[in-house]
């Protein structure tokens, strides 16, 4: 038995400075908050203080608005926020709950109420998804999708969730097209980083080396890809950040041939099938006890995934039957004639006469071929009148740590190191 082993190792280091209020460049997953501050009369509020903050870690970014009412945060990682405004003689404004996706620019306009500032006026929810400040057409898969739509038995991977979009269709085992383009034209990333497959661009297998619970969100940009991209697509890929409140999960999968169906070909019961598929993560802030209390400031996301699969990995093929081996070909009669090459006369009963067959020739078939175990099928009976299960396992395990870290205002750190190793034989 052959063991083959793969180790893919991916290091993503992400040094964000953002100076405000000018816009992130290059492919970055970083978004943009942006909106207008009026009063009650549709007046705008000049030099109101509009405050973000990251809900999970507490991150905040502050402006204030220009003369004509409008402000613009950029840099700010994927996740949900809440907007405040103030300004002197007004209540002070609050919207919670504001889903930023991936590279998304949201407007959040705020209408504030004469009154004092010690007084808020709350608005729960966020606002709509439809993009209004770009011609970009895309579809974003949040982290509940990769947890809770049916995935893939063979693998829960993230291919399974982004061909469960408008215009992406399959190309062989696991690449994607997007709206007819050709594979090397959709762009891939993770966490900003590049992970197109090295030969065409495209998917390639291993880029992310994450799994399904280590995704925060998918976004799929299907058309009118902003002109920082070099493909006609783009497939941002985010995994998760750690937040001032330890989460995580815990998955374990199971399919086996005790629920299996007969194969087409299946005479016998099916072929030993015993897949496990097990994840666990854990986020939360770094702390050391007297040591570092990273709230607030430094936030970590440990993922584990791993795959075991054992199978009998059936085989049909077609083996000659003994009395073939000896020359006795008589249960052929009538549908194939067996002629001496001799004398061009057909053996009698169609039975070639063991003086002969060589006695080299019949030791080697005796050796290579075993005999039929189950019954054949077509014209002759013969077609696939032989099974065996030779086995096959597939061990995979996924390491991923994340570490998001505060510098300053303005200067955030974003690391991840993931490591995959996958033994067959």
């Amino acid at each position: 038995m052959t063991n083959f082993s793969k180790r893919c190792f991916l290091f993503v280091l992400i040094v964000l400075w953002v100076t405000l209020p000018q816009k992130a460049q290059g492919q970055a997953i970083q978004s943009t908050l942006l909106g207008t501050v009026t009063d009650a009369t549709g007046a705008v509020v000049i030099g109101a203080t509009v405050t973000v903050k990251n809900e999970g870690t507490n991150f905040e970014r502050t402006i204030v608005t220009d003369e004509n009412g409008d402000y613009r945060i950029a840099g700010l990682e994927a996740g949900n926020y809440q907007v405040s405004v103030t300004a002197p003689g007004f209540k002070t404004f609050v919207r919670t709950r504001v889903d930023l996706n991936s590279s998304q620019i949201k407007r959040v306009d705020a209408t504030l109420e004469v009154g004092e500032a010690s007084s808020t006026v709350t608005v729960e929810g966020g606002v709509g998804q439809v993009e209004t400040e770009s011609a970009t057409l895309s579809n974003v898969k949040p982290a509940r999708d990769f947890i809770e739509l049916p995935l893939s038995q063979y693998g829960r991977g993230d291919i399974n969730v982004l061909y469960v979009t408008a215009g992406v269709n399959m190309v062989g085992c696991c690449d994607v097209v997007i709206n007819g383009a050709r594979g090397g034209g959709v762009n891939f990333t993770a966490d900003g980083a590049a992970v197109n497959n090295q030969a065409y661009s495209g998917r390639t297998a291993n880029g992310t080396s994450a799994t399904v619970e280590t995704f925060r969100e998918a976004k799929i940009v299907t058309s009118n890809a902003p002109a920082e991209y070099g493909q006609v697509s783009q497939v941002e890929l985010v995994t998760k950040s750690g937040e001032n409140t330890l989460h995580g999960s815990l998955y374990w999968g199971n399919t086996n041939s005790i629920t299996y169906a007969r194969s087409f070909y299946d005479q016998q019961k099916p072929s030993f099938v015993n897949y496990n598929m097990f994840d666990i993560t854990n986020g939360g802030p770094v702390y050391i006890p007297g040591l570092y209390d990273g709230h607030n400031k430094t936030f970590y996301f440990f993922s584990y995934g791993g795959a075991r699969y054992r199978v009998g990995n059936r085989i049909r093929t077609s083996v000659p039957t003994p009395a073939f081996r000896q020359g006795d070909f008589s249960a052929l009669l009538g549908k194939i004639t067996i002629v001496d090459p001799l004398t061009g006369v057909p053996f009698p009963n169609n039975q070639i006469p063991a003086g002969r067959i060589s006695s080299v020739s019949k030791s080697v078939q005796d050796l290579i071929y075993p005999d039929p175990n189950q019954t054949g099928i077509g014209d002759f009976g013969l077609t696939n009148n032989y099974y065996a299960d030779p086995g096959y396992q597939y061990n995979a395990d996924n390491y991923s740590i994340r570490v998001d870290h505060k510098i300053s205002n303005n200067n955030t750190l974003l690391a991840r190191v993931t490591d995959t190793i996958i033994i067959y034989e």
